[in-house]
């Protein structure tokens, strides 16, 4: 069970991450085109 608990933290981090990129990456691109 926790060992399962585990590898779900990870994924969530994972996730986390992928979200974290996206943003960075949309706000990027807008300050791109502000220019």
């Amino acid at each position: 069970m926790q060992l399962l608990s585990k590898k779900d933290d990870k994924k969530q981090k994972l996730a986390d991450a992928l979200k974290q990129n996206l943003k960075r990456r949309k706000e990027f691109k807008k300050k791109l085109e502000n220019k």
